[in-house]
């Protein structure tokens, strides 16, 4: 059993400790979800998450993130 986030991704997808991140998805559970995942790992900040695609693209220009989840069928 995994029993980390970590030990699932490769080192090379690793972020790093400094990396800022917007997610977006439409479903409550899978955003809740993502943060849960990303928020037990060290470093990192989750800057925004959002529920639809139009809130995302204001979130990501506003914060600029290293990184963007995006579900695409949104």
């Amino acid at each position: 059993m995994i029993s980390s986030f970590s030990q699932a991704v490769p080192t090379a997808f690793k972020c790093s400790a400094d990396a800022r991140v917007v997610l977006a998805d439409d479903h409550p559970l899978v955003l809740i979800g993502l943060q849960a995942v990303l928020q037990a790992e060290p470093g990192g900040e989750i800057a925004r998450a959002a529920p639809d695609g139009a809130t995302a693209l204001a979130m990501i220009r506003a914060h600029e993130p290293d990184i963007a989840v995006l579900d695409i069928n949104m």
